[in-house]
């Protein structure tokens, strides 16, 4: 089914229309749009703007908060003035996606409904299972050189994290907004202590891993394609390392680099403040599944693949 879409994506690629969409990505710790023609042309719009839905709804008793309800619908309304700006007359059509904090919280569906009244931004609360097929789809949209059936898509969210083949979805119950909820104080300086407990604690919580993900990830064909952007775990550990391909020694190093600094110090250098436990984050995984590289590339959240994604449209 997946490969079918793909294909079908594809071949919509040379069919000339006049259309333009506005995929909206509403995940656990940002809001991302992205504006283009429906054939995937160049963007007229790519952005987003942070919002923590994840720790909101940690301390809220399992609800989000009103408070960042309205921080949500002001952010919604932006983008919607900036996409109308962008599309200089064009119609444009929109569909949005709601990821793992909305599964979650209580007033998930409810808030969304809001959203939809105000806004005019239908939203759909996506499974997981179905987050992770268009990861897949947004890497293949990334990586088009790499063959469908050696692509691993690895999407890793402030909820929750996917890694995708061409027909099956690997799915994990934590993503960095969880993985800093489990320190007992995130703030930095993070010692090596901490990292170390924090390794345990996340390699702890990663599902077994399928037979057929093993042999995946075993094989020297097998890209694991990796995108995201702002506190993605993928872009801090890319600004960071200041390179797209990173191997597991790398991000290992970085940790080791960054363990026992202060906030001053990340500024100083120009890093995000998450750096650090976004890489013994990546680092962690990456050592239990035996990943030894992955291969980054920049991305508005997986407003890619839902340009190309039937369904949504």
């Amino acid at each position: 089914m997946l490969t079918q879409i793909i294909l079908s994506s594809c071949l919509s690629l040379v069919q000339p229309q006049e259309s333009l969409r506005a995929a909206v990505d509403f995940g656990s710790g940002a809001v991302k749009i992205l504006v283009a023609p429906a054939e995937m042309g160049e963007p007229l719009l790519a952005t987003y703007r942070p919002l923590n839905l994840k720790e909101d709804l940690a301390i809220n008793g399992g609800e989000i908060s009103e408070r960042t309800a309205e921080v949500a619908l002001s952010i919604l309304r932006e983008f919607k003035e900036q996409a109308t700006l962008a599309a200089k007359g064009r119609g444009i059509q929109y569909s949005g996606i709601a990821t793992a904090v909305f599964r979650e919280a209580r007033n998930g569906r409810e808030l969304l409904d809001r959203f939809t009244r105000e806004l005019g931004i239908p939203f759909k609360i996506l499974p997981q299972e179905e987050e992770g097929k268009l990861g897949f789809l947004t890497a293949k949209a990334l990586q088009p050189d790499v063959a469908i059936d050696q692509l691993i898509a690895w999407d890793s969210g402030n909820g929750s994290f996917q890694m995708t083949a061409e027909a099956q979805v690997y799915m994990g119950p934590f993503g960095h907004g969880t993985v800093r909820l489990m320190l007992d104080d995130a703030n930095n300086p993070i010692s090596k202590e901490e990292a170390e407990a924090l390794t345990v604690l996340i390699q702890e919580k990663i599902p077994d891993i399928p037979e057929w993900l093993s042999e995946k990830l075993r094989s020297e064909e097998t890209v694991v394609a990796t995108f995201g952007d702002g506190e993605s775990i993928f872009a801090l550990a890319s600004e960071a390392l200041q390179q797209d391909v990173i191997a597991l020694a790398d991000v290992q190093r970085l940790v080791e680099d960054l363990i026992d600094k202060d906030d001053e110090f990340f500024d100083q250098q120009g890093l995000h403040r998450k750096t650090v436990t976004s890489a013994i984050h990546l680092a962690a995984v990456m050592e239990y599944m035996g990943i030894g590289t992955i291969h980054y590339k920049r991305s508005i959240g997986t407003t890619p693949g839902m340009l190309l994604y039937p369904p949504l449209w």
